[in-house]
C-alpha cells in the first residue's frame, strides 16, 4: 500500500521537475510546462488521497474491533 503512494507521489514531482528543466533549458513552450505540471500534481493529488482513504479506512476497521471487544466485556460483565 505504502509502495503504491510512493511511487504515484515520486513520479508526480518528478514529471513537475523534468518539466521545468526541460522548459527552462531545451524549449520554452509554457503549454508543455503547464501540461506536465497539471499531470504531476494530478499524480500527487492520487497518491495524497489513497493514503488519506486507507488511513480512515484502518480507522474503522479499529473501530469495529473496538466496538466487538466492549460487547464482549459487557456480556462477560452481565453474564457474572
Amino acid at each position: 500500500m505504502k509502495s503504491i503512494t510512493m511511487i504515484l507521489g515520486s513520479a508526480g514531482i518528478l514529471i513537475i521537475i523534468s518539466a521545468t528543466i526541460r522548459w527552462s533549458i531545451v524549449f520554452f513552450d509554457m503549454s508543455q510546462l503547464v501540461l506536465a505540471s497539471m499531470i504531476g500534481v494530478i499524480f500527487m493529488g492520487f497518491a495524497f488521497f489513497y493514503e488519506r482513504l486507507t488511513g480512515i479506512y484502518e480507522e474503522l476497521k479499529d473501530v469495529k474491533e473496538m466496538k466487538e471487544q466492549i460487547k464482549q466485556e459487557v456480556i462477560k460483565e452481565v453474564a457474572s
